[in-house]
């Protein structure tokens, strides 16, 4: 089966990024995976992004980062693909958004000012994959730790972030689970990587055949033609 990370993080836009897109696609083709989704925080998030710049110069310098991880990919055999992370509310609690393409992004500049039931309705309008990061999450700069979002405005949860299985005791996911159970949620898993490291390779989905766009991964998400890997292992 083919392999991806689909929650990662790079120094060309997340001020958390310690990893440049370079080191991560070296990275994933040591770690024996297909290829992996660029996450990095977008407009509300810790993006290093300047939020002065228009609309279009904005997506761009975005975009920027992940086409040359994408060229770059191409040479060793690795699927560079394009997402978001995005913060949806002010208890700091994010979203990943999957199968929106930077074109679309360009197209509404009123992306910045949409509540959460905005963005999902943007994201269904073009067949994309909106799911809630770490929901449950423990850390300092998040409110309300234990309120979730509204089931109705999300097509996914990541029931495994492997950030929190080392930080608390997998908790916080086996709420995630539940919750994603609860309302019939797709399940996800993700590494939350920021570090080219032994995280890469713990976390992602697995398919039968190469997912080689934002598109393509969002109608196999959507499908549920996946399979989760946790721990490193194809569950």
């Amino acid at each position: 089966m083919y392999k991806y990370e689909i929650h990662l993080h790079t120094s060309g836009c997340s001020k958390c990024g310690t990893s440049t897109i370079r080191e991560m696609v070296l990275n994933a083709k040591e770690k024996g995976f297909k290829g992996f989704v660029v996450t990095d925080h977008f407009y509300h998030g810790n993006t290093c992004i300047d939020r002065n710049l228009p609309w279009n110069e904005f997506v761009e310098a975005y975009e920027k980062n992940w086409l040359e991880g994408k060229a770059l990919g191409e040479k060793h055999g690795i699927d560079v693909i394009f997402g978001i992370e995005e913060i949806y509310t002010r208890d700091m609690k994010e979203v990943l958004i999957y199968g929106i393409t930077p074109e679309e992004l360009k197209a509404e500049a009123d992306f910045i000012n949409y509540d959460l039931r905005q963005v999902y309705e943007f994201v269904n309008r073009h067949e994309g994959f909106l799911s809630h990061a770490h929901p449950f999450r423990n850390r300092g700069y998040i409110k309300n730790v234990n309120l979730p979002p509204d089931p109705n405005v999300l097509h996914g949860v990541e029931v495994f972030n492997y950030a929190d299985f080392a930080a608390d005791c997998n908790d916080r996911n086996l709420m995630a689970l539940e919750y994603a159970k609860k309302y019939g949620l797709r399940q996800l898993s993700g590494g939350d990587v920021h570090k080219a490291d032994s995280r890469l390779g713990s976390s992602g989905i697995a398919v039968d055949r190469p997912i080689h766009d934002t598109k393509a991964l969002a109608k196999i998400i959507r499908s549920g033609e996946y399979r989760l890997i946790v721990n490193g292992r194809i569950l």
